[in-house]
């Protein structure tokens, strides 16, 4: 048997352990408590830090002063032999297609086949 992924190892100990949200794991609470005051939404979910998104001015400036770096455009590259080659390849492919087929013709015609 293969061994578990992590996924699979993971669902295995959250089914084990039982959840906080659920009955089995809650405390039993008094009556008399007021469940809004008991729980509050502070301590249930911790809060994340507030990040800033808007760049501080010195970081901006220190963007603006960089300048881009001069690169030398690449040569383009001359495909015209390629294309001669390919051009040949094809003319070469026509040909033998058509002795082909006409081939084929001339043995139906004959009967033969």
């Amino acid at each position: 048997m293969p061994s578990q992924s992590r996924a699979q190892r993971r669902q295995k100990n959250t089914r084990q352990a039982p959840r906080a949200n659920t009955p089995a794991a809650r405390p039993l609470q008094d009556s008399s408590i007021d469940q809004a005051e008991s729980e509050t939404p502070e301590s249930a979910f911790p809060v994340a830090p507030a990040i800033e998104l808007t760049p501080r001015p010195a970081a901006r400036q220190s963007r603006q002063a960089r300048r881009p770096v001069a690169r030398p455009l690449p040569e383009p590259v001359d495909y015209s032999q390629d294309y001669v080659i390919a051009r040949s390849d094809l003319v070469k492919i026509a040909i033998w297609s058509i002795l082909l087929f006409g081939g084929m013709i001339a043995i139906k015609l004959t009967g033969l086949v």
